[in-house]
């Protein structure tokens, strides 16, 4: 451990995906090259907030039953606190998983995204999308998708970015939208953006190792095989 980063803030940095094949696993793979950063062991992507409809009604119900009709607001002030106590707790899950560093999580979906702050005040947030044609056809190469479905996954998915830009509007959070593209063709300069949002410092990172990373991920791209494999 570099000593620089023994006291650091160990803000999670959760990485949602628009889609499987959108790059979560290059944006996380890139990411935990930082000295900083370590990619968590506890899966290989938590779903955190993919199942955070489960929470909210929870608390929903909770707060249902300490409804009181002369105290309204500091009802609802307690609903709020209890969804972000909940969201403290699987915080402090991912973080047992690495010691003294950023834990690196992610996904490849953004349901739910809309309750990520109502659970994760305490946390950075990355979305990586990817242009609808190669995101399609790669999924039709690579899972067996059906070129419809994939198509309308592709645009739901993108109204369920648009819905959450729009309601964080322009509240000060931690999160940056990062085009697959952009890291493919830009690695650096998409690589300092990302670093500014979540509060890395570029000069302890090696760009021109990170430029040399083998793509992994179910690719097909390298390595001289036809079938689809997760090796580097």
């Amino acid at each position: 451990m570099t000593p620089k980063y023994e006291t650091l803030d160990r803000r999670p940095i959760f990485i949602l995906g628009m889609l499987q094949r959108s790059g979560t696993n290059f944006l996380r793979d890139l990411l935990v090259r930082h000295p900083a950063c370590a990619g968590t062991e506890v899966v290989a992507e938590d779903f955190l907030v993919h199942h955070a409809e489960l929470l909210e009604e929870y608390c929903d119900w909770v707060h249902g039953h300490w409804a009181d009709q002369y105290y309204p607001e500091e009802v609802e002030e307690g609903r709020v606190r209890l969804m972000r106590r909940l969201g403290d707790g699987l915080l402090e899950f991912v973080r047992e998983s690495v010691e003294g560093r950023r834990p690196v999580v992610k996904t490849p979906s953004v349901r739910n995204i809309r309750l990520f702050y109502e659970l994760f005040e305490d946390a950075d947030l990355l979305v990586i999308v990817r242009d609808g044609r190669d995101l399609v056809e790669s999924g039709m190469r690579s899972f067996g998708w059906g070129f419809e479905e994939a198509v309308r996954n592709w645009a739901h998915a993108v109204r369920t970015i648009r819905a959450f830009e729009e309601r964080v509007g322009a509240a000060n959070r931690r999160w940056r939208l990062v085009r697959y593209e952009d890291l493919v063709t830009d690695l650096e300069g998409a690589l300092r953006a990302v670093f500014d949002t979540v509060g890395l410092d570029p000069r302890d990172f090696d760009f021109e190792a990170a430029g040399n990373l083998p793509v992994r991920g179910s690719s097909t791209y390298r390595g001289g095989r036809d079938e689809v494999h997760w090796e580097a």
